[in-house]
């Protein structure tokens, strides 16, 4: 076989066939990209070269793989053609020395190839780079960020609040921002009223109108992640997208069940490809389960499956603050895979962003049904160094009943702001 030097080769129909069902044959598409600029006229045979015009101008593999099939329709399901590989890579390519050397060192099973290779220890140099994080401390390229909080939490509003800072460069509640281009994909709210959040988020950013900030409104439009994720990778390069932000997340569940890991497993694994093939990162709100977040650790306030707050590069938990704090405060959990530990702090709500505010006191979560007039700090400042009884406690604290009292002695307990000492309880220096 040789090339004619413009990317033509000298194949027989039966190769060219080949090569056609090996790409649509694959189930990843991997192949119908890394092909995706092989031009008709590589083909020899002119029905080859017809149904490759449509395989390589398929906005999709999907499409693709159906326009492939057509071609096959007549004479066979393109199975006895899948097997050359090395045929396949010889009409992609033009340049054939090269290309056969490369195919010679491809595994040949279909579940090897979706694997990377094996790897040993890099050099140093090449571990210790530095890589330029989307969030300083927080969140870099090809991470997974899940913002979690209570119900009429201004999820969306925080969501559009991270993307316009990221989409400049900008400060996010205290944590400097370094510059990526942002793909918002939107499948709640209706296109107009998104502009108008994103108008008045900018507006009191003080931040000017960036014409790169690009949305995805998909209300209605019937969008699945299992079907999809081609077209959003896609969208992705195309734009040059650093961060795409997935809001709201349970609308991408389809079938799977909130509550089983396995179902939530396979979500965050289409997350990871996405991830891979764009090399940006991925940000979602997810909500709290019903009951009293405040009784329950950081990490397993979100509702359903264990894995929102396990999968995760970086877990951004908004819990709503006692209303002595101030109305519409949280507190902000931060745990991170890769970054050094974030203290916890404050924000308010300033409609329409949130503001760091890191003189509220952040123990003092909010419980449902509870008065809000007691102060958790206060309540535990009531101790002497030598300690009281309970009883004592409670009257030096001034709380008036003792079911109150009770529930903010657990409180302080399970923070490790006091414990007991036989009858006495003290505070936790």
């Amino acid at each position: 076989m040789a090339g004619d030097g413009e990317g033509r080769c000298d194949l027989s129909a039966t190769t060219e066939a080949r090569f056609i069902a090996a790409v649509i044959k694959d189930p990843e598409g991997d192949r119908w990209r890394e092909c995706a600029g092989l031009p008709p006229d590589a083909f020899t045979d002119h029905a080859c070269r017809k149904a490759w015009r449509a395989i390589v101008n398929a906005p999709t593999y999907d499409d693709a793989a159906i326009a492939g099939r057509r071609y096959f329709a007549n004479t066979t399901n393109g199975d006895d053609y899948i097997d050359d590989r090395k045929a396949m890579f010889l009409a992609a390519l033009p340049d054939l020395e090269s290309v056969a050397e490369w195919a010679a060192t491809l595994p040949t099973s279909r579940s090897a190839r979706r694997f990377p290779p094996l790897e040993t220890e890099p050099a140093e140099r090449d571990i210790l780079e530095d890589v330029e994080p989307i969030i300083a401390g927080l969140l870099e390229p090809g991470d997974k960020m899940n913002i979690s909080s209570g119900s009429k939490s201004f999820k969306t509003w925080t969501l559009i609040q991270l993307a316009y800072a990221v989409n400049t460069g900008s400060d996010f509640l205290g944590f400097q921002t370094n510059r990526r281009k942002v793909l918002f994909l939107n499948f709640e709210i209706k296109p107009r009223n998104f502009w108008k959040r994103v108008w008045r988020v900018r507006r009191a950013l003080k931040l000017g109108k960036a014409d790169d900030f690009n949305v995805w409104n998909l209300r209605g439009k019937g969008f699945s992640l299992d079907r999809d994720a081609e077209e959003l990778i896609r969208r992705a390069k195309a734009v040059g997208a650093g961060l795409i932000i997935l809001d709201p997340i349970y609308k991408l569940f389809g079938d799977r069940n909130e509550s089983s890991t396995g179902d939530m497993g396979t979500l965050m694994t289409i997350f990871d490809r996405i991830n891979d093939a764009t090399g940006a990162a991925i940000a979602y709100a997810h909500h709290f389960a019903k009951g009293n977040a405040a009784a329950k650790d950081s990490m397993d306030r979100q509702s359903g499956s264990g894995v929102f707050g396990r999968d995760p590069d970086c877990l951004f938990v908004l819990t709503r603050l006692d209303e002595g704090e101030g109305q519409n405060t949280f507190a902000v959990d931060v745990t991170l895979r890769d970054f050094q530990p974030v203290d916890k702090f404050g924000v308010r709500r300033e409609h329409p962003i949130m503001i760091r505010d890191d003189s509220v006191n952040t123990q003092n979560l909010h419980q449902p049904g509870r008065q809000s007039k007691y102060d958790l700090t206060k309540m535990v400042a009531a101790l002497p160094a030598a300690g009281l009884k309970a009883g004592e406690w409670q009257e030096a604290a001034g709380m008036g009943t003792r079911s109150t009292f009770n529930e903010y002695r657990a409180d302080a307990m399970r923070l490790g702001l006091v414990f007991k000492d036989g009858d006495y309880y003290k505070q936790q220096k």
